[in-house]
């Protein structure tokens, strides 16, 4: 039998690597849990966690944080502890989200938001709505193509022709959200709707030359997440995104994909934006009105570089928020037949049908004020379901905040879903959905402070797209309540993630 000592070199290595490891079991200790000992944070007030081996892969959910907000006597800051023991510092009060929104630490935003703002001008917004309300009339019409109808249903019928059945109801939200955000933000045309209201036009704009349309078409694809592309996601959350997209999976491969594309695109619309500022050129899509990425280019405040990043985010935001929101209204009419019923009356009784034509582009943004019970379900659905759960920033700069010193580069969360949600700020039925509040009180929902409905952020400018988006969320789901009932739908075998409804085109 040969032993390790007469290997030639083997006493040579047997130290250093020996070294090595316990270095590493050394840093990881460390890192795990000895820095935390020596935090400047340690004496805020912490939620009991449990054994550091038995979360060391976990993240706090939602209801789990707003338990803490809950049960836990603070002053605006709780310590707790998130994936590999990194800790947080998370904000539970409105006002405390205020000092931290409205400081210089969190200015990193500020620049482009100062840029874009007269693009949200409320005369900007007007011009802007009748493109944004017939696209939510188009968005309607290919519903019955997503649609298990329960009869027989020709599309040759006609449009208005009555049908119920089981509907998938994210593709036709999806492809609004991308054709609105292409119109307001770039000025252009992705023709999402035409392009998913039948195969072969789907099928066609996988292979088009046309960048946009291809680009389109793709968005929409990566919404529809499959169980093992749902658990790559999940997988990515924990290891890093870094890691994740270096896996050999078919989900990355399809993300990259997808991603590849859609920054090729925005920066063929920026270029095409650059030159046309440059010839002092208009689109022609805008007709005299400002999109944010023209705004954006002739400010000079950002680079080329900076432009392509504010367009991948414009549309990455602008669609979750739109697609969430309108998505989450439809869920929770169906599951509010009552609320279901008196918005579709309101909005029957004051706002013309979508197959009257002549009557349809007479409606203006202003009419959207007079439904007073619509504008109240868009706002609680805004608070209830916020689509942002739990924001990350970090502080470029030291700062204070309720009364603790935040030394620059620390991580800062704070949760618009839990603010929005907190009984201390919105009363015992905070946590029900209730657009009643709304009617009551029309400007705040009867909350006590202007933070606590976050779900648009807050401090100067920030919420510079709130009114475009809840107008946009508005349009889309008007034209939806007023057109279709919903209803809850069930499996009869297994359970549904969601993503249908039982709806009746009426």
């Amino acid at each position: 039998m040969i032993t390790l000592s007469t290997l030639p070199g083997a006493g040579s290595l047997v130290a250093p690597c020996a070294v090595s490891a316990g270095g590493f079991l050394f840093f990881c200790f460390y890192y795990l849990y000895i820095r935390h000992l020596f935090s400047p944070f340690r004496k805020l007030p912490s939620p009991a966690q449990g054994p550091l081996l038995l979360r060391i892969l976990y993240e706090p959910r939602l209801p789990e944080i707003e338990h803490w907000i809950d049960t836990i006597p603070n002053n605006g800051l709780i310590r707790y502890h998130g994936l590999f023991n990194r800790e947080h510092i998370f904000i539970t009060s409105p006002e405390a989200t205020k000092e931290f929104l409205t400081t210089s630490a969190y200015k990193g935003a500020q620049k482009a938001r100062k840029t874009l703002n007269p693009a949200f001008s409320p005369a900007n917004l007007r011009e802007w709505f009748p493109t944004q309300w017939k696209t939510a009339i188009d968005a309607l019409s290919i519903i019955p193509r997503y649609t298990d109808v329960d009869v027989d249903y020709a599309p040759e019928d006609g449009p208005h022709t009555p049908f119920s059945g089981v509907t998938s109801i994210q593709v036709p939200i999806a492809a609004a959200s991308i054709d609105m955000v292409g119109h307001f933000g770039y000025g252009v045309d992705f023709n999402t709707i035409d392009t998913m209201s039948t195969s072969k036009f789907g099928s066609a704009a996988k292979h088009s030359a046309d960048k946009k349309r291809r680009f389109a078409r793709a968005f929409i694809h990566m919404f529809k997440t499959t169980r093992h592309g749902q658990l790559s996601l999940e997988a990515a959350s924990i290891i890093g995104p870094a890691i994740a997209l270096k896996l050999p999976l078919r989900a990355v491969r399809t993300i990259k994909g997808i991603m590849g594309l859609f920054y090729d695109t925005i920066r063929d619309i920026v270029e095409d934006h650059e030159r046309a500022v440059a010839q002092d050129e208009k689109p022609a899509t805008t007709q005299g009105r400002t999109d944010l990425l023209s705004l954006a280019v002739r400010s000079g405040a950002l680079s080329h570089a900076d432009l392509v990043e504010e367009g991948v985010h414009m549309t990455s935001a602008g669609t979750e928020t739109l697609i969430g929101t309108t998505t989450w209204a439809m869920h929770l009419l169906s599951r509010h037949p009552e609320v279901q019923a008196r918005l579709r009356d309101e909005v029957r009784a004051n706002i013309p049908s979508p197959y009257d034509k002549d009557a349809t582009q007479a409606v203006a943004q202003a009419d959207l004020r007079k439904l007073p019970y619509l504008n109240a379900v868009m706002n609680e659905v805004l608070r209830f379901h916020s689509v942002n759960g739990i924001l990350w920033r970090q502080c470029v700069d030291p700062a204070v905040i309720a009364g603790v010193p935040i030394p620059q580069g620390t991580t800062v969360t704070f949760s618009p879903w839990a603010l929005n949600r907190d009984p201390r700020h919105w009363g015992p039925g905070a946590r029900v959905f209730d657009p009643e509040r709304w009617v009551a009180s029309p400007s705040t929902g009867g909350a006590d402070h202007a933070y606590s409905f976050a779900t648009f952020g807050g401090g100067p400018g920030a919420a510079s797209g709130r009114t475009m988006r809840a107008t946009s969320c508005s349009a889309c789901s008007r034209r939806m309540s007023g057109g279709t009932s919903s209803r809850r739908w069930t499996r009869s075998a297994g359970r549904t993630r969601g993503r249908r409804l039982g709806a009746t085109l009426l």
